[in-house]
């Protein structure tokens, strides 16, 4: 009997290793500077300007929209970082870059800033919330790491810069206060299928190893960046209510005045 229960911990424990890349991304975390004020876990759903109803942070998956609006910075900035890796051994991956930034945006792809590996030091959360992302992939690879054991891992190992690691990434946006009656809208994009069009593109990628012979996916993310008068129409919900002038106020009491004393004839 205890033969079989600890097989069966055996095969739960090779399931869980080998479970596909949508399962597979834990730990999941992330963090948002939205001028100079961070969140991260939940506290990013109720962030001012925050619409992350597209956004699954079990997965690390979707769509998180920011709005700046009117003049309540000068200069502003929005960055999102996100650690999701894409499939277990989650040090076993590596960055890489399509597009180009536009105006004002920043990116740095890195291992987080507590990287347990020891093959490198991130610094890519404090720069999140510093808005002071560097442009640089610094997890190029791509050697395997498959087994924890690659550059400083070995015993007397030193650092090897072509090791694959653990991957992070972050993209940020510096821009004018976009004024009374316009706002800055900020469009954050994690996926599996691919980039959005318009963007740099930010990829974390787990090539095949021992866990995933056919490689283990890679994660796409990428943001695009908007700017216009505040939307009210129908597309953005209700416009707000409006105050009825002096004029409407009048017609409206004759009209409920006359109203009542119809009804009251009529009885």
């Amino acid at each position: 009997m205890k033969k079989l229960a600890i097989s069966a911990l055996g095969f739960v424990f090779v399931c869980l290793l080998t479970l596909p890349p949508a399962l597979g991304q834990q730990p999941q975390d992330d963090e948002l500077n939205v001028n100079g004020s961070t969140s991260s876990g939940s506290n990013i759903f109720t962030a001012p300007g925050v619409n992350a109803a597209g956004y699954n942070q079990t997965t690390g998956l979707g769509t998180l929209t920011v709005t700046v609006s009117g003049s309540s910075c000068s200069t502003c900035n929005v960055d999102l970082w996100l650690f999701t890796p894409v499939a277990t051994p989650f040090q076993n991956e590596y960055g890489a870059t399509t597009g180009s930034v536009s105006s004002g945006q920043s990116w740095q792809i890195d291992v987080p800033d507590n990287d347990p590996s020891g093959n490198r030091t991130g610094n890519i959360i404090s720069n999140t919330d510093l808005n002071t992302l560097d442009n640089t992939n610094h997890v190029t690879g791509n050697t395997s790491n498959y087994l924890n054991d690659c550059g400083a891992n070995t015993s007397g190992g030193t650092v090897d810069s072509t090791c694959n690691d653990l991957v992070s990434m972050a993209i940020g946006f510096t821009f004018g206060s976009p004024g009374s009656g316009n706002q800055e809208v900020l469009t954050f994009t994690a996926s599996l299928t691919g980039c959005v069009s318009g963007s740099i593109c930010l990829e974390d990628i787990h090539p095949p190893d021992g866990n995933n012979p056919n490689g283990g996916g890679i994660l796409f993310f990428s943001a695009t960046e908007t700017s216009g008068p505040i939307c009210t129409g129908p597309s953005c919900g209700p416009p707000p209510p409006t105050v009825p002038e002096p004029s409407t106020w009048l017609t409206l009491g004759t009209s409920l005045v006359g109203l009542f004393g119809f009804r009251k004839r009529f009885r």
